[in-house]
């Protein structure tokens, strides 16, 4: 006989949640990939719609945006490995790219290609978060 679980339970939840792909921040820092363009290829609406469309035109993929406010979010989603990006718009030149735990290099260089193919060729880099002081939100 098994136990039924209680989904409301919050110490089911968090034990649930404490093994997600994306519980451990450390981990996620070093995973973070930048992508700058030396043009404003993403300033205003149809900046953002062009990527949108890149990854429309992606075979074997989806996405769900979040929102579209300033900053882009979505996530991107290949059904053929199973692969899940965070997308984030940050700038008109920068786009912030975080794979989840099992996100294969070929799933990443292939979302890139079609981002590449509809906005040109980026800068890819790994992404530094910057530690900001009280002197510098003084300042």
């Amino acid at each position: 006989m098994t136990d039924d679980v209680n989904i409301l339970d919050t110490n089911h939840r968090s034990m649930v949640f404490k093994s997600s792909d994306r519980n451990d921040f450390k981990k996620l820092v070093k995973k973070c990939i930048q992508v700058e363009y030396e043009n404003l290829v993403m300033s205003g609406s149809e900046g953002k719609e062009r990527l949108l469309s890149a990854l429309e035109n992606i075979p074997s993929s989806d996405f769900m945006v979040f929102h579209r406010s300033s900053n882009l979010h979505l996530s991107f989603f290949d059904y053929l490995d199973g692969s899940k990006f965070d997308i984030f718009v940050l700038d008109d030149k920068t786009i912030l790219i975080i794979p989840f735990k099992n996100s294969s290099e070929s799933s990443f260089n292939n979302m890139l290609e079609g981002i590449h193919s509809e906005l040109g060729e980026g800068a890819v880099d790994e992404y530094v978060f910057q530690d900001y002081s009280l002197e510098d939100i003084e300042a």
